[in-house]
Protein backbone atom coordinates (compact mmCIF):
# COMPACT_ATOMS: atom_id res chain seq x y z
CA UNK A 1 0.00 0.00 0.00
CA UNK A 2 1.27 3.52 -0.67
CA UNK A 3 0.93 6.00 2.00
CA UNK A 4 1.09 10.33 0.79
CA UNK A 5 4.73 12.09 2.31
CA UNK A 6 1.41 14.38 3.41
CA UNK A 7 1.53 12.62 6.66
CA UNK A 8 4.97 12.72 7.71
CA UNK A 9 5.68 14.72 10.63
CA UNK A 10 5.09 17.85 10.99
CA UNK A 11 6.27 18.71 14.39
CA UNK A 12 8.40 16.78 17.51
CA UNK A 13 7.74 18.45 20.87
CA UNK A 14 10.43 16.86 23.42
CA UNK A 15 9.59 18.14 26.99
CA UNK A 16 9.76 15.80 30.33
CA UNK A 17 6.83 14.83 31.81
CA UNK A 18 6.32 11.76 34.60
CA UNK A 19 9.86 10.38 32.75
CA UNK A 20 8.12 10.38 29.16
CA UNK A 21 9.00 12.17 25.71
CA UNK A 22 6.05 13.00 23.50
CA UNK A 23 6.35 12.61 19.24
CA UNK A 24 3.44 14.30 18.46
CA UNK A 25 2.72 13.66 15.10
CA UNK A 26 0.15 15.32 12.47
CA UNK A 27 -3.85 15.53 14.04
CA UNK A 28 -6.05 15.25 10.52
CA UNK A 29 -9.28 12.92 11.12
CA UNK A 30 -8.06 10.58 7.95
CA UNK A 31 -7.25 6.89 8.94
CA UNK A 32 -4.39 7.14 7.84
CA UNK A 33 -1.73 4.62 10.04
CA UNK A 34 1.14 5.55 12.30
CA UNK A 35 3.75 3.50 11.03
CA UNK A 36 7.17 2.46 13.47
CA UNK A 37 9.72 0.81 11.65
CA UNK A 38 12.53 -0.98 13.48
CA UNK A 39 15.66 -2.97 13.21
CA UNK A 40 18.25 -4.67 14.71
CA UNK A 41 22.04 -6.10 13.98
CA UNK A 42 23.98 -4.00 11.74
CA UNK A 43 28.19 -4.19 10.89
CA UNK A 44 29.29 -1.43 9.37
CA UNK A 45 31.76 -3.17 6.82
CA UNK A 46 28.67 -5.06 5.44
CA UNK A 47 26.70 -3.07 2.96
CA UNK A 48 23.75 -1.43 4.86
CA UNK A 49 21.11 -2.11 1.93
CA UNK A 50 17.92 -1.73 3.45
CA UNK A 51 17.51 2.20 4.92
CA UNK A 52 15.71 3.53 1.31
CA UNK A 53 13.22 0.79 1.66
CA UNK A 54 12.69 1.32 5.35
CA UNK A 55 12.51 5.56 4.75
CA UNK A 56 10.17 4.80 1.60
CA UNK A 57 7.52 3.62 4.58
CA UNK A 58 7.66 7.06 5.26
CA UNK A 59 7.52 6.18 8.78
CA UNK A 60 6.76 8.40 11.75
CA UNK A 61 9.58 6.54 13.62
CA UNK A 62 12.64 3.85 13.42
CA UNK A 63 13.47 1.76 16.41
CA UNK A 64 16.76 0.31 16.96
CA UNK A 65 17.08 -2.80 18.73
CA UNK A 66 20.40 -3.08 19.92
CA UNK A 67 23.62 -3.96 17.98
CA UNK A 68 23.69 -0.90 16.34
CA UNK A 69 27.11 -1.64 15.76
CA UNK A 70 29.80 -4.24 16.73
CA UNK A 71 31.91 -2.53 18.74
CA UNK A 72 32.63 -5.60 21.57
CA UNK A 73 35.26 -3.54 23.35
CA UNK A 74 36.17 -1.56 26.68
CA UNK A 75 37.89 0.99 24.25
CA UNK A 76 35.35 4.30 25.06
CA UNK A 77 37.27 6.64 21.78
CA UNK A 78 36.90 3.08 19.75
CA UNK A 79 33.47 2.52 19.95
CA UNK A 80 32.23 6.09 19.87
CA UNK A 81 33.87 6.15 16.66
CA UNK A 82 32.18 3.29 15.34
CA UNK A 83 28.35 4.93 16.51
CA UNK A 84 29.88 8.28 14.99
CA UNK A 85 30.35 5.89 11.62
CA UNK A 86 27.07 4.57 11.30
CA UNK A 87 25.55 7.98 11.76
CA UNK A 88 27.29 9.02 9.03
CA UNK A 89 26.43 6.19 6.68
CA UNK A 90 24.29 8.31 3.95
CA UNK A 91 21.27 6.11 3.50
CA UNK A 92 20.80 6.14 7.46
CA UNK A 93 21.44 9.93 7.53
CA UNK A 94 18.93 10.20 4.79
CA UNK A 95 16.41 8.40 7.18
CA UNK A 96 17.30 10.67 10.28
CA UNK A 97 16.63 13.96 8.80
CA UNK A 98 13.04 12.86 8.11
CA UNK A 99 12.31 10.57 11.02
CA UNK A 100 12.61 9.80 14.77
CA UNK A 101 15.12 7.33 15.94
CA UNK A 102 14.84 5.68 19.16
CA UNK A 103 16.70 2.91 20.47
CA UNK A 104 18.02 0.57 22.90
CA UNK A 105 21.47 -1.41 22.93
CA UNK A 106 22.01 -5.18 22.95
CA UNK A 107 25.20 -6.59 23.97
CA UNK A 108 27.47 -5.50 21.21
CA UNK A 109 26.62 -1.92 21.14
CA UNK A 110 26.57 -2.55 25.06
CA UNK A 111 30.58 -3.39 24.69
CA UNK A 112 30.44 -6.79 25.64
CA UNK A 113 29.39 -10.19 23.60
CA UNK A 114 26.43 -11.60 25.74
CA UNK A 115 27.21 -9.11 28.80
CA UNK A 116 25.88 -8.02 31.96
CA UNK A 117 26.24 -6.14 34.73
CA UNK A 118 29.89 -7.40 35.29
CA UNK A 119 30.81 -4.53 31.91
CA UNK A 120 32.82 -2.09 33.76
CA UNK A 121 32.52 0.88 31.19
CA UNK A 122 28.71 0.63 31.30
CA UNK A 123 28.34 4.51 32.24
CA UNK A 124 30.35 5.81 29.20
CA UNK A 125 28.88 3.19 27.06
CA UNK A 126 25.47 4.68 28.07
CA UNK A 127 26.40 8.02 27.78
CA UNK A 128 27.85 7.63 23.77
CA UNK A 129 25.26 5.42 23.02
CA UNK A 130 22.42 8.55 24.11
CA UNK A 131 24.59 10.92 22.09
CA UNK A 132 24.08 8.43 18.85
CA UNK A 133 20.70 9.11 19.67
CA UNK A 134 20.49 12.46 20.08
CA UNK A 135 18.88 12.62 23.25
CA UNK A 136 18.57 15.68 25.10
CA UNK A 137 20.59 16.36 28.06
CA UNK A 138 17.71 16.84 30.34
CA UNK A 139 15.81 14.08 29.58
CA UNK A 140 15.19 11.51 32.46
CA UNK A 141 16.97 8.72 30.56
CA UNK A 142 20.41 11.06 31.09
CA UNK A 143 19.35 11.43 34.69
CA UNK A 144 18.58 7.35 36.20
CA UNK A 145 21.21 3.97 35.81
CA UNK A 146 20.86 2.64 32.70
CA UNK A 147 19.20 3.27 29.21
CA UNK A 148 15.29 2.58 29.87
CA UNK A 149 13.06 4.87 28.30
CA UNK A 150 9.75 5.70 27.10
CA UNK A 151 7.88 8.23 24.80
CA UNK A 152 4.39 8.91 23.45
CA UNK A 153 3.44 8.28 19.77
CA UNK A 154 0.85 10.66 18.90
CA UNK A 155 -1.16 10.74 15.39
CA UNK A 156 -4.78 11.10 14.38
CA UNK A 157 -5.68 10.90 18.16
CA UNK A 158 -4.17 7.60 17.89
CA UNK A 159 -1.24 7.29 21.50
CA UNK A 160 1.05 4.21 20.84
CA UNK A 161 3.66 3.86 23.92
CA UNK A 162 6.93 2.88 23.14
CA UNK A 163 9.05 1.75 25.89
CA UNK A 164 12.01 0.45 25.86
CA UNK A 165 13.83 -1.74 28.38
CA UNK A 166 17.67 -1.79 28.99
CA UNK A 167 18.40 -5.71 29.61
CA UNK A 168 22.51 -5.43 29.28
CA UNK A 169 22.93 -3.05 32.40
CA UNK A 170 21.43 -4.94 35.25
CA UNK A 171 21.44 -8.62 34.72
CA UNK A 172 22.89 -10.72 36.32
CA UNK A 173 25.45 -13.29 35.08
CA UNK A 174 25.11 -16.98 33.17
CA UNK A 175 26.92 -19.72 33.19
CA UNK A 176 27.42 -21.33 29.68
CA UNK A 177 29.10 -24.73 30.19
CA UNK A 178 29.81 -26.24 26.62
CA UNK A 179 28.13 -23.43 24.94
CA UNK A 180 24.48 -23.96 26.72
CA UNK A 181 23.66 -21.26 28.92
CA UNK A 182 22.20 -22.51 32.16
CA UNK A 183 19.40 -21.11 33.57
CA UNK A 184 19.70 -18.45 36.47
CA UNK A 185 16.41 -19.06 38.61
CA UNK A 186 17.66 -16.48 40.95
CA UNK A 187 19.04 -13.73 38.93
CA UNK A 188 17.76 -10.35 37.56
CA UNK A 189 17.65 -9.12 34.06
CA UNK A 190 15.92 -5.49 34.79
CA UNK A 191 17.04 -4.98 38.31
CA UNK A 192 13.98 -3.98 41.09
CA UNK A 193 14.40 -0.15 40.16
CA UNK A 194 13.50 -1.02 36.02
CA UNK A 195 10.94 -3.32 37.36
CA UNK A 196 9.09 -0.39 39.58
CA UNK A 197 8.96 1.96 36.77
CA UNK A 198 7.86 -0.67 34.46
CA UNK A 199 4.86 -1.32 36.25
CA UNK A 200 4.41 2.11 37.03
CA UNK A 201 4.49 3.05 33.28
CA UNK A 202 1.97 0.35 32.36
CA UNK A 203 -0.36 1.17 35.05
CA UNK A 204 -0.16 5.34 33.64
CA UNK A 205 -0.29 4.46 30.06
CA UNK A 206 -3.11 6.45 28.12
CA UNK A 207 -1.92 4.61 25.25
CA UNK A 208 -4.05 2.59 22.67
CA UNK A 209 -1.42 -0.10 22.19
CA UNK A 210 1.64 -0.18 24.03
CA UNK A 211 4.93 -1.71 21.99
CA UNK A 212 8.24 -3.19 24.50
CA UNK A 213 11.11 -2.66 22.79
CA UNK A 214 13.67 -5.68 23.89
CA UNK A 215 17.08 -6.64 23.01
CA UNK A 216 16.06 -10.50 23.30
CA UNK A 217 13.24 -12.59 22.61
CA UNK A 218 10.59 -13.36 25.35
CA UNK A 219 9.01 -15.81 24.55
CA UNK A 220 10.73 -18.89 22.34
CA UNK A 221 11.91 -21.16 24.96
CA UNK A 222 13.62 -24.01 23.04
CA UNK A 223 16.59 -22.39 21.21
CA UNK A 224 20.07 -22.09 23.48
CA UNK A 225 21.47 -18.30 22.59
CA UNK A 226 20.52 -15.60 25.11
CA UNK A 227 16.88 -15.43 25.63
CA UNK A 228 14.39 -14.24 28.20
CA UNK A 229 13.83 -18.04 28.95
CA UNK A 230 17.23 -17.95 30.42
CA UNK A 231 15.91 -16.33 33.55
CA UNK A 232 12.68 -18.33 34.07
CA UNK A 233 11.30 -16.21 37.10
CA UNK A 234 12.22 -13.03 34.95
CA UNK A 235 10.52 -13.86 32.28
CA UNK A 236 7.24 -15.42 33.94
CA UNK A 237 7.14 -11.84 35.63
CA UNK A 238 7.15 -10.17 32.51
CA UNK A 239 4.46 -12.17 30.43
CA UNK A 240 2.12 -11.49 34.18
CA UNK A 241 2.78 -7.52 34.15
CA UNK A 242 1.60 -7.79 30.48
CA UNK A 243 -1.08 -9.93 30.49
CA UNK A 244 -2.61 -7.33 33.32
CA UNK A 245 -2.15 -4.63 30.91
CA UNK A 246 -5.66 -2.95 29.74
CA UNK A 247 -4.24 -2.68 26.17
CA UNK A 248 -2.84 -4.49 23.34
CA UNK A 249 0.72 -5.21 23.62
CA UNK A 250 3.53 -6.29 20.79
CA UNK A 251 6.85 -6.75 21.72
CA UNK A 252 9.48 -5.81 19.42
CA UNK A 253 13.22 -7.88 19.57
CA UNK A 254 16.25 -8.38 17.97
CA UNK A 255 19.34 -10.13 18.38
CA UNK A 256 18.63 -13.81 16.86
CA UNK A 257 19.70 -13.28 12.87
CA UNK A 258 16.60 -13.64 11.38
CA UNK A 259 13.09 -12.67 11.32
CA UNK A 260 10.21 -14.28 12.85
CA UNK A 261 6.55 -13.38 14.51
CA UNK A 262 5.21 -15.36 17.54
CA UNK A 263 2.08 -14.93 19.38
CA UNK A 264 2.10 -15.89 23.18
CA UNK A 265 -1.62 -17.03 24.55
CA UNK A 266 -1.75 -14.69 27.00
CA UNK A 267 -4.85 -15.11 30.29
CA UNK A 268 -4.91 -11.85 30.19
CA UNK A 269 -7.18 -9.51 27.89
CA UNK A 270 -5.62 -9.85 24.76
CA UNK A 271 -2.59 -12.39 23.19
CA UNK A 272 0.40 -11.49 23.38
CA UNK A 273 2.46 -10.81 20.07
CA UNK A 274 6.23 -10.55 19.16
CA UNK A 275 8.17 -9.74 15.96
CA UNK A 276 11.67 -10.43 15.86
CA UNK A 277 13.91 -8.33 13.37
CA UNK A 278 17.53 -9.52 12.55
CA UNK A 279 19.43 -8.62 11.00
CA UNK A 280 19.70 -5.34 8.90
CA UNK A 281 22.88 -6.60 7.36
CA UNK A 282 23.68 -10.44 8.06
CA UNK A 283 21.32 -13.00 9.03
CA UNK A 284 22.36 -16.88 9.88
CA UNK A 285 20.26 -19.37 8.42
CA UNK A 286 17.71 -21.29 10.54
CA UNK A 287 18.22 -25.04 10.71
CA UNK A 288 14.93 -26.03 11.72
CA UNK A 289 14.80 -24.08 14.63
CA UNK A 290 11.80 -24.72 17.12
CA UNK A 291 9.49 -22.26 18.58
CA UNK A 292 6.14 -23.47 19.54
CA UNK A 293 4.70 -19.97 19.46
CA UNK A 294 6.05 -18.92 15.86
CA UNK A 295 3.45 -17.42 13.48
CA UNK A 296 4.54 -18.46 9.82
CA UNK A 297 7.60 -19.20 8.77
CA UNK A 298 11.64 -17.97 9.68
CA UNK A 299 13.03 -15.08 7.52
CA UNK A 300 16.24 -15.93 7.02
CA UNK A 301 17.16 -12.62 4.52
CA UNK A 302 18.24 -9.34 5.75
CA UNK A 303 14.88 -7.82 7.34
CA UNK A 304 13.27 -4.73 8.71
CA UNK A 305 10.13 -4.76 10.95
CA UNK A 306 6.85 -2.58 10.43
CA UNK A 307 3.85 -1.93 12.81
CA UNK A 308 1.42 -0.12 10.90
CA UNK A 309 -1.87 0.90 13.24
CA UNK A 310 -4.46 2.43 12.43
CA UNK A 311 -7.76 3.43 14.38
CA UNK A 312 -11.12 3.37 12.99
CA UNK A 313 -14.32 4.54 14.97
CA UNK A 314 -15.09 0.25 15.51
CA UNK A 315 -11.63 -1.05 15.83
CA UNK A 316 -8.00 -0.52 16.21
CA UNK A 317 -6.28 -2.36 13.32
CA UNK A 318 -2.54 -3.65 13.91
CA UNK A 319 -0.39 -4.96 10.86
CA UNK A 320 2.43 -6.93 11.73
CA UNK A 321 5.46 -7.08 8.66
CA UNK A 322 8.69 -8.17 7.98
CA UNK A 323 9.84 -7.13 5.09
CA UNK A 324 12.88 -7.66 3.32
CA UNK A 325 15.25 -5.82 -0.21
CA UNK A 326 12.82 -3.39 -2.41
CA UNK A 327 10.55 -3.41 0.47
CA UNK A 328 9.07 -6.58 -0.24
CA UNK A 329 6.81 -8.26 2.72
CA UNK A 330 8.10 -11.84 3.26
CA UNK A 331 5.89 -12.45 6.87
CA UNK A 332 2.66 -10.51 7.55
CA UNK A 333 -0.11 -10.87 10.64
CA UNK A 334 -3.27 -8.50 10.80
CA UNK A 335 -4.52 -7.91 14.20
CA UNK A 336 -8.09 -6.55 15.46
CA UNK A 337 -9.01 -4.85 18.53
CA UNK A 338 -12.30 -3.43 19.14
CA UNK A 339 -13.31 -0.59 20.82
Amino acid sequence: MQYSAFFSILALFLYSCSGMQDMHMDHHSSPEPAVITFGSCSKLNKPQLLWGDIAAESPDAFVWLGDIIYGDTEDMKLLRNKYQAQKAKPEYAALRRKTAIYGIWDDHDYGKNDGGKEYPKKDESKEILLDFLDIRSDHPVRQHAGVYQDYILDKHSLKIHLILLDERYFRDPLERPNGVYQPNDTGTILGETQWKWLAQTLDNSPADVVLIGSGTQVFPEEHRFEKWANFPRERTRLIRLLEASPKPVIILSGDRHFGEISMFPSKGKYPIYEVTSSSLTHTFPVRDEPNKYRLGQPVTINNYGVVKVTNTKDQLQVVLQLKADNGQTVEEHTLFYKH
